[in-house]
């Protein structure tokens, strides 16, 4: 028998090893860990698993009608801020310059030099990675210590959008 240290890639090691041959998407993993975390003592991989469209792109970071809102918002502050100035008020000044600051902020970050749109990063993609990451530190530490069985499973883990366990005849897992 062998006890690994309860670390993030172990937590995913184990929902796969618990249930060979299935696969599951790296985001539904991710959410599981985080139920778990979130005090859920027994997550479970489900059958229903999150589909993912044709696309891994969450599309632009601000639409047009994100960056009129956006314009509304700047002159809504600027009338505000003339009003504040003419009462002297600059706790309401200082409060209105930040906002500016913020909203300015995240506009300039909606596009690329050149005018082209940011794109968000898809959730789905940062958790691929993390999850990819995470199972790969985990065979490595095991492979440290125990060569042949790190080396299973590198062979027979599925690291990627998908993940999964390929089952090996005579093996079994004791999770």
């Amino acid at each position: 028998m062998i006890a690994l240290p309860d670390t993030v890639g172990s937590f995913y090691l184990h929902l796969l090893l618990q249930s060979p041959d299935r696969h599951f998407t790296a985001t539904k993993l991710s959410n599981d860990r985080t139920l778990f975390e979130r005090g859920n003592p027994s997550p479970m991989v489900s059958d229903d698993e999150v589909g993912v469209g044709g696309t891994l792109d969450d599309g632009q970071l601000m639409d047009d009608e994100g960056i009129a809102c956006a314009m509304r918002k700047m002159n809504n502050l600027e009338n505000d801020f003339q009003a504040a100035r003419k009462n002297h008020d600059s706790a309401k000044i200082n409060e209105l310059r930040r906002k500016q600051r913020e909203i300015r902020k995240y506009v300039s970050a909606a596009w690329r030099p050149g005018g082209a749109h940011t794109v968000v990063n898809s959730l789905h993609r940062k958790a691929v990675g993390r999850v990819r990451k995470e199972i790969s530190r985990t065979i490595d530490k095991i492979t440290e210590l125990y060569r042949d069985l790190g080396l299973h499973l590198e062979d027979s883990i599925t690291k990627g959008p998908i993940c999964s366990y390929r089952s090996q005849e005579g093996i079994e897992w004791y999770c």
